[in-house]
């Protein structure tokens, strides 16, 4: 089996803490996110058994760095599809 976390809206993120903290974590879906204010970090990721960790279809514009990964976790264990991101205007809208 593994995570998955479904239309997280978070109103008051806390200061340099990450939204979500992942440790040794395999097979994670966070799908639907929503931050209403803005957050220093989305995602921390440690440990080095960290793997098959997806973002998909979240609104993280108001995130200032997506993810940061520590104690030998790769970035190579994130995927991403489909999210809003700060300074990045979505495909087919005219800026």
């Amino acid at each position: 089996a593994g995570l998955e976390i479904q239309g997280l809206g978070v109103e008051q993120p806390s200061g340099p803490m990450p939204v979500l903290w992942l440790h040794n974590c395999a097979d994670v879906l966070v799908s639907g996110s929503r931050l209403s204010r803005e957050a220093e970090l989305f995602l921390r990721i440690s440990g080095r058994l960290s793997r098959n960790i997806s973002l998909l279809g979240n609104d993280l514009r108001a995130v200032r760095r997506l993810a940061d990964f520590e104690e030998g976790a790769a970035p190579s264990a994130v995927a991403l599809s489909g999210n809003l991101l700060r300074g990045q205007v979505p495909a087919g809208v005219a800026p």
